[in-house]
């Protein structure tokens, strides 16, 4: 119950109410049930007392009547509530873990899988829902059983309790018994569906390494024993779950015939009690499905449960950063200027994983008009300097400076501040990101449609040296480029990449070896030509390029985690 009591406090009061309503709503049609067959008896008792047939017919074409009413009206509140509760909510909690993904600190971005995440988006948050919708219907069902339940004691005495007792005991040991296995089955094929994802996301983003060093079969293979490992843990559930509720209808079938052993064990005269006799084995007719049913979906909310724990997790994730969000909202907001540059000082910092300081008592000043070059050895650190720059990264010790506004801890001559960035800084990373869509939509990258500069984008695929190779596609800015790019080469990748870059108002160009697949001609045309058309804009760049080092007014290099100036 404490999950369902989650999941309630999680949706917003207009589900809640919803999901209430749904409940009332659904404990009509059972209802209507009982009272059909609790009319039985006084029908059947008038026939058997010498009662004309004709009086008794209005009674029981109501009845009938009812009952077809009750079918639309079951039809009906499935597709308004059951349906329409389900996916709102499913939409409703999916757009907040997608949001957890896009805001999480970069720490907590860094441990997560691509298969990983979107389990938790989708597949987590449906199950997530799915439980709390089995838990009403769970609540339906179990009201229904006490009704019957009580409709039985009236008809049937002491039998119909034997019965009860029986049903009762059978439905909690085939659950109990069976609990952690049924859990222990959730968790094992969650992960083996990620697993098998992760095979899906190699073969699509490693296609070129996997055909040229002949590794197809090899990745076939794992995928291969990947999905047979998860089909084959399937089908046990599959089979375990029928089984069980085939067990469960088997037994309390039996449990029936038990009841009526022992009325001819208790030499019972049948004939003086026909009527409560038949109305008795109508309602264990209906409690037997309906005792199956409650098993089932006791198992469907544990199985779900290792889903719901991680949905959890990242739901309480998220309210942590909106906690984090509201007390920032209290706080003056500080669009810092750009008119003395960014600066370093006396930075420290090193990841949660216990190495050592990736920089220590760091300084580096990056002045308003400059174009600054920073090398190093690979894995030096240089990739962390900027996203310490960025503010992805917090350091242990230091301050980040974009003029008096310190970035690091949040604060300005003036106190704390919540300083926003984005404004000033545009960035190419290491790892390009470009989406399937046209050469257009990925020089404006999320700008609205109806925003896009034409002569803009002309103008930002001219400075980096790309206009003329979109020119001479056959459907221009229109031109799609595939999934990451896959039709363009690793060059015109990461001009258009610089495109977009530049497309964006920036007071500072940070590139991270953003030009490591150009020719020395082209990169220094590239730098030539954003220093002639972006006068005064800053550019800091990652480098192992000598050639383009040397091109910039001032270069550093990152050894023995300190900047060391060359020039």
């Amino acid at each position: 119950m404490t999950s369902i009591r989650y999941m309630l406090e999680t949706i917003d009061r207009k589900d809640r109410g919803r999901f209430v309503r749904f409940i009332l709503l659904s404990l009509l049609s059972p209802a209507l049930d009982i009272f059909s067959i609790s009319m039985l008896l006084p029908i059947l008792s008038d026939l058997a007392s010498g009662e004309p047939a004709d009086s008794v017919l209005p009674r029981i074409f109501a009845i009938g009547a009812m009952l077809l009413l009750k079918t639309v009206y079951d039809i009906l509140l499935r597709r308004l509530e059951d349906d329409s509760f389900r996916c709102d909510c499913i939409h409703k909690l999916s757009l907040r873990i997608f949001e957890l993904s896009v805001s999480e600190d970069f720490p907590a971005h860094r441990k997560m899988t691509h298969s990983t995440n979107l389990a938790r988006v989708r597949p987590d948050v449906t199950s997530s829902v799915n439980m709390l919708l089995s838990a009403a219907l769970l609540t339906v069902d179990a009201l229904t059983f006490v009704g019957f339940a009580a409709l039985l004691m009236v008809a049937a005495g002491f039998t119909g309790l034997f019965c009860l007792l029986g049903i009762s005991a059978v439905l909690c040991l085939l659950f109990f018994a069976n609990r952690a296995r049924i859990k222990a089955y959730g968790e094992k094929i969650r992960n083996m569906e990620i697993k098998a994802g992760e095979m899906v996301y190699h073969a699509f983003g490693a296609y070129k390494e996997v055909r040229i060093d002949g590794r197809r079969d090899e990745l076939v293979r794992r995928f291969d024993r990947a999905s047979a490992e998860l089909i084959k843990e399937q089908k046990k559930y599959s089979l375990f779950a029928g089984g069980t509720a085939v067990l469960a209808t088997d037994v309390l079938q039996a449990f029936v015939f038990f009841g009526l052993g022992l009325l001819i064990l208790f030499k019972v005269d049948f004939g003086a009690h026909l009527t409560a006799f038949a109305v008795a084995v109508t309602v264990l007719i209906k409690l037997m499905p309906l005792g199956a049913r409650l098993l089932h979906g006791l198992m469907n909310m544990t199985y779900a449960k290792s889903a719901f724990l991680n949905f959890k997790k990242a739901n309480d994730e998220w309210t942590a950063l909106q906690k984090n969000a509201d007390i920032a909202e209290n706080l003056r907001v500080r669009k810092p200027s750009f008119e003395r540059g960014v600066t370093m000082k006396g930075v420290t910092f090193s990841y949660e994983d216990g190495t050592e300081p990736i920089l220590e008592n760091a300084d580096i000043t990056v002045p308003k008009g400059a174009t600054v070059a920073i090398t190093g050895s690979s894995g030096i650190g240089k990739t962390t300097f900027l996203d310490l720059l960025i503010g992805l990264l917090k350091p242990q010790k230091g301050e980040i400076l974009y003029d008096d506004a310190d970035i690091a801890a949040g604060r300005d001559a003036d106190g704390a501040c919540r300083i926003e960035i984005g404004g000033l800084i545009s960035y190419i990373p290491q790892d390009i990101y470009l989406n399937g869509y046209t050469i257009r939509e990925n020089v404006t990258f999320l700008a609205p449609a109806e925003e896009a500069d034409e002569a803009r984008i002309e103008e930002c695929l001219r400075i980096a040296k790309l206009y003329d190779d979109v020119c001479a596609m056959p459907d221009g800015l229109d031109t799609l480029i595939g999934e990451s790019g896959v039709r363009l080469s690793g060059g015109q990748r990461q001009r258009l990449a610089l495109a977009r870059a530049l497309y964006k108002d920036f007071e500072l160009l940070i590139l991270d070896e953003a030009t490591a697949s150009l020719d020395m001609e082209t990169e220094t045309a590239i730098l030539e030509s954003i220093r002639e058309k972006k006068p005064g804009k800053t550019v800091l760049l990652v480098t192992h390029h000598t050639g383009l080092a040397e091109a910039c007014e001032m270069q550093y290099r990152l050894e023995d985690r300190k900047f060391k100036r060359v020039r």
